[in-house]
C-alpha cells in the first residue's frame, strides 16, 4: 500500500495536476490514464480519507 508521505514529491504534484486538468476538463478521463502504473495511486488519491 502507498501510505508513505508523497505530499511533497514531484510525482504527487504531477498527479494532482493531471487530476485537476482531467476532472475540470470538458472530457471524461481518457483510458490511457488507466494504463499508467500510477492508476492505483490515483485511486488512493481520490479516495483519501483526509482529502
Amino acid at each position: 500500500m502507498l501510505h508513505k508521505s508523497h505530499d511533497k514529491s514531484p510525482s504527487w504534484l504531477l498527479i494532482m495536476n493531471i487530476a485537476n486538468n482531467r476532472l475540470s476538463g470538458p472530457r471524461p478521463i481518457p483510458d490511457c490514464i488507466g494504463s499508467l502504473p500510477t492508476f492505483e495511486f490515483f485511486n488512493l488519491l481520490v479516495n483519501r480519507p483526509g482529502a
